[in-house]
């Protein structure tokens, strides 16, 4: 069932499925009802994946509620795999005065622990969260801990020690395996996420390049990117399509227009997106989420990072490679030419 929630444009539509999957069974851990709180962007959502999947594969018969930020909500939604998810718009709720942000994080979820979830997991960790865990006195209140403070005293099974210093991939796991008593990952090989799309796309060998990111400054000025895309457009002969955001679509287009037969990607949902990356037969971005998501599809990915960055938020997979910077005015076109020459999807490829 779809709905909407109150006010506007600040809740996406939401969907449930109904009770848990098999309500006659006893409670594993004693926990009937889980609420999982992942306020993450759409990139963080990504790498949550291979933890939901350990969570819902662990609790398979509790019924599990999510409630996420957007358009990661969208993601969620083709993962599939929660009985209820809801979303509001995090960024915008960020963005405001915080005593304002938190009522109306509040106010967002205060339907969702009717009856009271047996245990909550905070799987991104933002600090105001897990007053919304404390306020709706949930007995088990699971996340990661960054530093300590007093929104971190509100968590009882805090996860410390592992946010700086393993992959973010790596720090989610470990969450979820503490909070399901099992063993402790290793760290050091954070776990590949994967999205299975419905009737996947066949692969067409066009380079898709990411124009936009989610900050200044990891976003590759747009000459870098007209010179890039005309290099490898005229060293292996392959479409060049630029991918863009809502507000990204006008600077794809107007780079489109520079090369030729070059188009433009993006605009659409994140099915559509996650279509698109698995379509393309290689993808070159800045840190980001569609980065994250190409690589969750098999595409190849050559992702431009900056290097404090990279232990946390390197692109995984077995078909990616880095750029590293300290400063993304630094990055050359022919820095990136050059990766992504010697990545082995090109082997054989240059004119």
């Amino acid at each position: 069932m779809s709905f909407w929630g109150p006010g506007t444009g600040l809740y996406a539509s939401g969907r449930t499925r109904g009770p848990a999957r098999n309500p006659d069974a006893p409670p594993k851990d004693g926990i009937r009802r889980l609420l999982v709180l992942n306020f993450g962007q759409l990139g963080d959502t990504v790498l949550s994946l291979p933890a939901l999947d350990v969570l819902r594969d662990h609790y398979p018969d509790a019924e599990f509620t999510m409630v996420c930020g957007m358009p990661a909500h969208e993601l969620l939604n083709l993962w599939g795999r929660s009985d209820r998810l809801f979303a509001m718009d995090r960024v915008r709720v960020r963005d405001i005065n915080p005593i304002v942000g938190a009522f109306l994080i509040c106010q967002s979820i205060s339907g969702y622990w009717k009856p009271t979830p047996d245990a909550v997991v905070v799987i991104h960790p933002i600090s105001e969260i897990n007053l919304i865990a404390y306020g709706a006195r949930i007995r088990r209140r699971a996340g990661i801990v960054p530093r300590r403070g007093f929104f971190s005293s509100l968590i009882n099974e805090p996860l410390e020690g592992t946010w700086k210093k393993c992959h973010a991939s790596a720090s989610y796991l470990a969450l979820v395996h503490q909070f399901c008593g099992l063993p402790a990952p290793d760290l050091t090989k954070p776990p590949v996420p994967r999205l299975e799309l419905p009737d996947a796309p066949v692969r067409n060998g066009r380079i898709a390049i990411h124009v936009g990111a989610g900050r200044k400054e990891r976003r590759v000025p747009p000459k870098v990117w007209a010179e890039v895309g005309n290099a490898l457009h005229n060293a292996t002969g392959k479409q060049i399509a630029f991918v863009g955001g809502p507000e990204e679509l006008g600077l794809a287009d107007e780079l489109a227009r520079s090369i030729s037969g070059a188009s433009v990607l993006g605009g659409g949902d994140i099915l559509s997106l996650a279509r698109d990356l698995a379509a393309s037969g290689f993808f070159i971005g800045s840190d980001s989420g569609p980065g994250h998501l190409a690589a969750s599809v098999d595409t190849p990915v050559l992702t431009i990072i900056e290097e404090h960055k990279s232990l946390r938020y390197r692109t995984l997979g077995p078909t990616t490679a880095t750029v590293m910077h300290r400063n993304i005015t630094d990055v050359t076109p022919t820095a990136i030419i050059d990766a992504a020459l010697r990545h082995p999807v090109f082997t054989g490829a240059r004119a």
